[in-house]
């Protein structure tokens, strides 16, 4: 079987994981740092944390969903013939995912700390806390879009993907030069980063509870329909 440590390994040789995941996040640290007018912060700390985010989301939405679609026919042949089940391919998968989230951070708050003077304090590891809980939302819907897709239409759709993830997530209250109509606003609200960035902005008690209890909801609807899509699936098979 395909231990967490391979699954690791796998992934940072992807160069997808790595553009997506690390690059791009690390270049827009970089650019929001010297371009501190885009964002209403000047923490460099809250900055690497919204830029993390990009990468957590990146590497949920499109390395793990395609590593998912790509791997799911052979785990589910290993579900009926190995003691290998497929749910334990699932807690695996997930928790190799978490790792990575973990290195994406790492590596964010490396290039603060080299490039942006980055204070690494009690507030940016709470919140960082928070960031890493809120990628478990991205690891279970990456699970679930690898779960009904075949990877070359994941493959195909990945940077629409992440551009709506962008448009869901570049909230006017953290980008007040991002001027948005008042309805794609409203949808924001509806969507756990919108409350992610508000902690980002007044790391108060108030709005990390409320973020967590947000991402909470969107981490349990997400994992419902997951396992009702991976049932119906299954029955459609013996069908």
């Amino acid at each position: 079987m395909i231990s967490i440590v391979q699954q690791i390994k796998n992934s940072l040789q992807n160069k997808r994981f790595v553009i997506f995941t690390i690059l791009f996040p690390v270049t827009f640290y970089i650019f929001f740092i010297k371009q501190l007018n885009y964002v209403n912060t000047e923490d460099n700390g809250m900055i690497a944390l919204f830029s993390a985010m990009f990468g957590i989301a990146g590497s949920g939405l499109n390395t793990f969903s395609q590593k998912v679609s790509k791997e799911k026919g052979y785990f589910r042949i290993m579900d009926k013939i190995s003691p290998y089940s497929y749910a334990h391919y699932m807690f695996d998968s997930v928790m190799a995912q978490t790792i990575l989230n973990i290195l994406i951070l790492f590596f964010i708050t490396l290039a603060g700390i080299l490039v942006g003077s980055l204070k690494v304090t009690g507030s940016y590891l709470f919140i960082a806390s928070l960031l890493l809980y809120f990628g478990f939302c991205y690891i279970v819907i990456g699970f679930l879009l690898g779960t009904i897709f075949n990877d070359e239409t994941l493959a195909s759709a990945s940077m629409p993907i992440f551009f709506a993830f962008m448009m869901l997530n570049i909230t006017p209250n953290i980008m007040n030069t991002m001027k948005m109509p008042d309805i794609i606003v409203t949808i924001q609200k509806f969507f756990p980063g919108f409350y992610y960035n508000e902690v980002l902005l007044n790391n108060t008690a108030e709005k990390f509870l409320q973020a967590f209890l947000v991402i909470s909801l969107y981490i349990v609807i997400a994992g419902l329909v997951t396992i009702i899509v991976s049932k119906s699936l299954q029955v459609n098979r013996r069908q």
